[in-house]
This record gives structure tokens, sequence and C-alpha cells, in this order.
């Protein structure tokens, strides 16, 4: 579009586009309302990935609750009966309202199947002593099953959702928390054919933390194939573990897929255990978009790259999952194109064995730690001072062997 015709349009929707970029970073600044939600709320599947038959499970959480808390609670979640089945449903262990005295609670539905009205039911209450619960958890988990394949070239699309009527939350008082005090958020079910690849990606897709202080650095890509899509704005959210890495905005910088198209808004925000980027294409300040003749980027590219440092190693060889999602991508009419997919990467945290203590450094308390169990096997009259640790080539018997492995790489 030119938007020389209509300096109006284009300026509504630069702001259109910067609301919609900035509003995954604005979630948990302003004081967060109470609410009751599917988890996750979009469930979007393809035909040739996800054959008719197979099952998926949602979540239905609560949050942000403060005093005089919850007691009890009812609701119904309801589901298109020609779409999908019900295989399984239920509060589980860990539930929201999980009593400390495990007989202080009644159940009255522990998701309960009408399939003649589509919908599944839960309600429960604490009973004395128990105090009202507050803060954040899950009510109950719901397992659907696909039962039809959407006609070629379409889509099949319904709510998984919660009813203002339906849905009721207690307090310790027996007065109903009221309704218009808390969110109540339905989720989608989509079921289509599979459009044109498009998708978000880490690459590499496996790296490695070899010690503590290491920098490890991934890209995020963003790979099209529909090369008439007006790709303006991209954001997404990249969870990782605290215990592992850690991460600031001022090690995540913007990639080249807008670079050559014109201006960009970047921005990025992190937490101890994610990472939140946005990139928007601006109009030229005389409202002209695409802001250049190179029109709008298209193909493969790097959205972002994220440099994080190792701040702790597992006493195990251990894969951390480092997962991409909250992806949104914008076109040109500020619609939101779902991505196909999203690929995840794995972060690879090996111990090093020669590092006993797990502290990231190989030094004089590992060799103590050797020294102190030298000579010593799991069993028979030397078995008090066995430690696994330093039995580095598993023999079951702590030697020489072993402390020339630890001071070939001392002080490292």
């Amino acid at each position: 579009m030119n938007c020389k015709k209509s300096k109006l349009l284009c300026a509504s929707l630069t702001i259109a586009m910067l609301l919609s970029v900035f509003s995954v970073f604005n979630a948990g600044v302003a004081q967060a309302r109470p609410s009751v939600y599917i988890d996750p709320k979009d469930n979007i599947f393809f035909t040739d990935t996800t054959p008719v038959g197979s099952t998926f499970t949602v979540s239905i959480k609560t949050a942000d609750w403060v005093n005089p808390g919850v007691f009890s609670y009812q609701l119904k979640v309801f589901f298109n009966t020609s779409m999908l089945n019900v295989t399984a449903a239920g509060m589980g262990v860990g539930h929201f309202l999980t009593p400390v005295n495990p007989s202080k609670i009644f159940v009255v539905d522990d998701g309960l199947v009408d399939y003649e009205a589509g919908s599944v039911s839960f309600a429960a209450t604490l009973l004395n002593p128990e105090a009202p619960k507050t803060g954040s958890g899950t009510l109950a988990t719901i397992t659907f099953k696909i039962i039809a394949a959407p006609p070629s070239g379409q889509t099949l699309s319904s709510l998984i959702e919660l009813k203002d009527k339906d849905t009721k939350m207690v307090d310790s008082n027996a007065d109903e928390i009221p309704k218009a005090s808390y969110d109540k958020i339905s989720g989608n079910f989509q079921y289509s054919a599979p459009p044109p690849p498009l998708y978000l990606t880490i690459q590499p897709s496996k790296v490695v933390a070899a010690k503590i202080g290491d920098i490890v650095t991934i890209n995020v890509d963003i790979k099209l194939v529909e090369t008439d899509l007006q790709v303006v704005a991209v954001q997404f959210k990249l969870s990782f573990d605290p215990a592992i890495l850690s991460i600031t905005s001022a090690n995540i910088v913007e990639g080249g897929f807008f670079k050559g198209f014109g201006t960009t808004f970047f921005v990025s925000v992190t937490g101890d255990d994610y990472a939140k980027v946005g990139v928007l294409l601006l109009p030229t300040a005389d409202g002209d978009y695409p802001p250049t003749a190179s029109g709008f980027p298209s193909g493969n590219g790097t959205l972002a790259t994220l440099s994080f440092t190792v701040k702790g190693l597992p006493q195990t060889p251990t894969e951390f999952p480092l997962t991409i999602s909250g992806a949104k991508i914008l076109d040109s009419s500020v619609s939101n194109v779902p991505p196909r997919r999203l690929e995840s990467g794995i972060l690879l945290a090996p111990t090093r064995f020669e590092d006993l203590n797990g502290d990231g450094a190989i030094d004089i308390q590992d060799l103590t730690i050797w020294g102190l169990a030298f000579g010593s096997s799991p069993t028979g009259p030397t078995s008090t001072r066995w430690d696994p640790r330093a039995d580095l080539d598993h023999n079951d018997i702590i030697n020489i062997l072993d402390g020339v492995k630890i001071a070939i790489v001392f002080g490292t």
C-alpha cells in the first residue's frame, strides 16, 4: 500500500502495529487482574502433521488472586461435539485448591462430561479450617480428541469456551466473587489444511554450554515460503532455564531480516527465565509503505541474535529446552498470520566430570574431594569414604588414574 494517499491511515496503521508489538511487553507491568483462562489459548493444528484421532490437552488455570482469596469454585468448559471428543478430564494432583489437610476438600464435579451439551464441569470447595487460596495455579485439565477433518481447502474452528454464567468463584464467606472483578478467557481450536511454511526457528538448533561464564549465542530466524506475504512486524518470547542461563537486553541485537527494507523499531525485554523481542518495519516520514523500493522482506532471515551467559551447570549432562512461544507475525493490514510452527532449540549442558563439586572451576577443592576418597570402593571397609564423584572412570575404585584426570585440567 502507498500511504501518500492517506497519511492518516498510515499513521493509524503504524500506531496499531506498535500497540500490537508492545502488547507482549506490557504483561505483568500493571497490577494484574485475577483471571480464569484456557492454556494454551490457541490450539492450532494442520492435517499433514496432526491426523484425525490425535489428542491435545488444555489446562483451566487461574491467576493473580489476592486476599481474601478463593475458597471454592464451579465452572464449565464448552466444546463443539462435531469436532472434538473428551478422552480425559480431572483436577489432578497439585491443583489450585489442594488443601493442607488432604481430607479438607469436597469435590463435587471432577471433570463431568455432558456429551449432549458439549461441556465439561468442575466444582470443588475447601472445608474449614482450610484457608482460601491466593496466587495462581491449575484448576483442572481436559484432553480432547480430534474427531473430524476439515473439508478440502477449509478450516474447522471453534471455541474452547468459558461462559460467564457458568463460572462462579466463591470466597470463604460463601459470597460469590463479583464476575466483573476477574477475567474469563476462552481458548480456540483450529484445524485446517497446511498453508505454505511460515515459521520461527532457533539456529543452531543445539548449542553447548561447556563451563560457567561461557557465552552461548543463538539466532531466532524467520522462514517464509509465501513470497507475497507482506511481513511488517514480528514478536516472540524465548524461555530458558534460569539456573543455567541469564541474559540482558544489552545482549539482544536485531538481525538482518528487515534491514535494507527501511527503518525498524526494535525492542527487547528480559526476565529471569525469558526474553521478549519485537521488531517493526516503520513507514517513512512521508507515509510511504513499504518505505523503500525493495518492498517487503521475504524468504529466510534472522530476526534477533541473543547471547546468553552460562551461570550454572548440572551435575549430570542434561538437555535444556530453549522454547519459542507467544509468536505474532503481522502483515501490512495488521492481521496476525499464525506461524505454521515454532522450532525450539536445545542447550546441551554437559558437566565436566573433573569438576567434582560442580562450581564451574576445577581447583584444589576437587582434588581434595578425590584425596579424601582415595583408595576407597563402594563396598568393603573403605566404603565409608566412597564418593562416586571421584570415580571418574567408573571402575568402582578411586585411584591415581582418577586424580590424574583432574590434574590435567586443573585451573580451568
